[in-house]
C-alpha cells in the first residue's frame, strides 16, 4: 500500500540508492522553485499588461524580474532537469558523463517547447483580449515568430540529443522492435514527427498569414483560431 512505502525500515533500505537521492534533491529544488516564483511573480510584479502610461493608449507589459531572481529561477530549472537523468537510464549507463549532459539538455529542449507552446497559447489568448482588435494581429505575429525561432532551436537540439541517447541505450536496431525501451522511443519518435509536422504547418501558414493581417492593420481572425 502506499502507506507500508513510507514505513521507516523500507525508506531506510533505499534511502542510500541513486533514484531516491535524485528524487530527494527534486523535492528540495522544487521548493526552491517554487518560493521563487511567488517572490518573483507577486501582485504587483505579475508581468500583466497595464497602461504604458498616465492617460496614453497603449499598452506594456509590467516590471521584468531582477537578474538575481531570474539566474535562481534558471539555476532551480536546470537542476530540475539534471534530476532526470540522475534518476534514470542515463545515470547508470556509460558514458555516464555524456548520457547526463545529454538527457540534461533534452528535457530542458522538451521543457522550453512544448511548455512554451502551451505558455503561448493561453497566455497570448489572454494578452490579446486585453488590446484593440487593431493591435492584437501585431502582437501575435511577433510572439509567435519569437516562438517560432526558439522552437527551431529547441527541436534541433531534441532531436540531436534523442540520436544520441538512442545509440547509447538501445544498442541496436533489433533492440527497436524487440525491446519495451525501444518501443517506446519508437512511439517517441512518432509522437515527435506529428509535432514537427504541425509546427511547420504553422510556420508555413499561419505565421505568415498573421504578418500579412498585422501589416494590414486586420483583426487575427481564423489565422488566431487554426493557431
Amino acid at each position: 500500500s502506499f502507506w507500508s512505502a513510507l514505513d521507516p525500515d523500507v525508506v531506510d533500505s533505499v534511502s542510500e540508492t541513486r533514484p531516491v537521492r535524485a528524487w530527494s534533491l527534486r523535492i528540495v529544488l522544487w521548493l526552491v522553485l517554487g518560493v521563487a516564483l511567488l517572490v518573483t511573480l507577486r501582485p504587483h510584479r505579475l508581468p500583466a499588461m497595464r497602461r504604458a502610461a498616465l492617460g496614453a493608449d497603449g499598452m506594456a507589459i509590467g516590471p521584468a524580474p531582477s537578474r538575481i531572481q531570474l539566474l535562481v529561477l534558471l539555476g532551480a530549472a536546470i537542476g530540475l532537469a539534471l534530476t532526470a537523468p540522475l534518476a534514470g537510464h542515463a545515470g547508470g549507463h556509460s558514458p555516464r558523463a555524456v548520457l547526463l549532459c545529454t538527457d540534461t539538455l533534452h528535457v530542458l529542449c522538451m521543457s522550453a517547447w512544448l511548455g512554451g507552446l502551451v505558455t503561448l497559447l493561453i497566455v497570448l489568448a489572454i494578452a490579446a483580449r486585453k488590446l484593440p482588435p487593431r493591435d492584437r494581429t501585431p502582437l501575435m505575429a511577433v510572439v509567435v515568430g519569437r516562438f517560432s525561432w526558439m522552437a527551431r532551436i529547441a527541436v534541433g537540439l531534441l532531436l540531436l540529443t534523442g540520436v544520441i541517447q538512442s545509440l547509447a541505450l538501445v544498442g541496436s536496431f533489433p533492440a527497436l522492435v524487440d525491446t519495451d525501451y525501444g518501443l517506446l522511443v519508437l512511439a517517441k519518435i512518432a509522437l515527435f514527427a506529428l509535432l514537427i509536422a504541425l509546427g511547420a504547418y504553422n510556420q508555413r501558414w499561419a505565421l505568415p498569414r498573421l504578418r500579412r493581417l498585422a501589416a494590414a492593420g486586420d483583426e487575427p481572425g481564423r489565422a488566431a483560431a487554426l493557431l
